[in-house]
């Protein structure tokens, strides 16, 4: 297959890792943060969130606690997180906006059986005017062929959010990056393994890949069930119905071949990350939020 921008290693290699999300612990305060002596100088930055819905104040904690898990993974420096008056503020030292951002961003994670592949718009570069058969892989299930053929995955607007839902096929788009990288357009079959079955996402630096990064996948029990079925299952079949997208947010970041079952629970998503890149999607996938959160302003103050 073609090199891809999130090329993804299905298997449990070991590997360091350099960043770990991790719990505050029991109880059940309302807000954690360190003590000031060993608080850092710099900017202070308080953001806030309200819940996109109804929700008790025992969820809100139980969301709080969430965020806790991902601050730990974005790496930032003193955060406070407090759940009161139905809302959830969060404050941090030297916080960039993206890391707030990502933190209360909840990170649709779902993997999908290939059943179509057809490049979408001209190689990098292309002269004007190059144009790229539409001959697809595989076979587009007739309920999704009028689709297919009107996606044009080279036009930035109609990289969206195509699924409808999770028992439904779906077209999406992916883009390679190998020399003369062009965008891919892919039909795909119903969720596989849920990114909710995700028990935790983990970083660390890529062995095959010098200087970029990886994102570690642990699924729980269910997961790695699922997982070890549907990898079962694909690695004996022919491309490109061997292949498994990894699709974030509506897009495939990868649709890699598997070769055989993967049975032990875990999954490594790795490319081109940068560090930051790597922190923020591993924030976003390591704990579904129990209550999804809509950011209602910062405020920055003086260190």
């Amino acid at each position: 297959m073609a090199t891809v921008r999130y090329g993804v290693l299905l298997s449990g290699a070991t590997v360091a890792v350099l960043l770990t999300a991790c719990t505050s612990g029991g109880g059940t305060a309302a807000s954690t943060s360190a003590s000031p002596s060993a608080v850092p100088k710099g900017p202070r930055t308080t953001a806030t969130y309200t819940p996109k819905r109804d929700a008790t104040a025992a969820e809100l904690q139980e969301t709080a606690e969430q965020l806790r898990k991902r601050a730990a993974v974005l790496g930032l420096t003193a955060p406070q997180i407090e759940a009161a008056a139905g809302k959830i503020t969060v404050t941090a030292v030297n916080a960039t906006g993206d890391e707030l951002a990502a933190l209360a961003t909840q990170g649709e994670l779902a993997f999908r059986p290939v059943l179509a592949v057809a490049p979408s718009g001209p190689p990098t570069g292309a002269p004007a005017g190059t144009v790229v058969g539409p001959t697809a892989e595989g076979v587009v299930p007739p309920g999704l062929t009028a689709a297919y053929l009107a996606l044009d995955c080279a036009d930035p607007a109609q990289r969206t959010d195509r699924q409808t839902s999770p028992t439904a096929e779906a077209v999406a788009c992916s883009r390679t990056t190998e020399s003369g990288g062009h965008w891919e357009k892919l039909a795909l079959g119903p969720v596989a393994v849920d990114g909710k079955n995700v028990k935790k996402a983990e970083t660390a630096l890529d062995p095959q890949n010098s200087g970029g990064w990886q994102i570690m996948l642990t699924f729980d029990d269910a997961g790695a069930k699922a997982f070890a079925e549907v990898t079962g299952r694909l690695s004996g079949t022919d491309t490109p119905t061997n292949q498994f997208a990894i699709v974030v947010d509506g897009l495939v970041a990868s649709h890699p071949a598997v070769r055989s079952a993967i049975t032990d629970g875990s999954a490594v998503i790795s490319g081109t990350f940068t560090q930051d890149e790597a922190k923020r999607l591993a924030a976003q996938l390591s704990d579904h939020l129990t209550v999804g959160l809509t950011p209602a302003g910062a405020t920055t103050s003086p260190g």
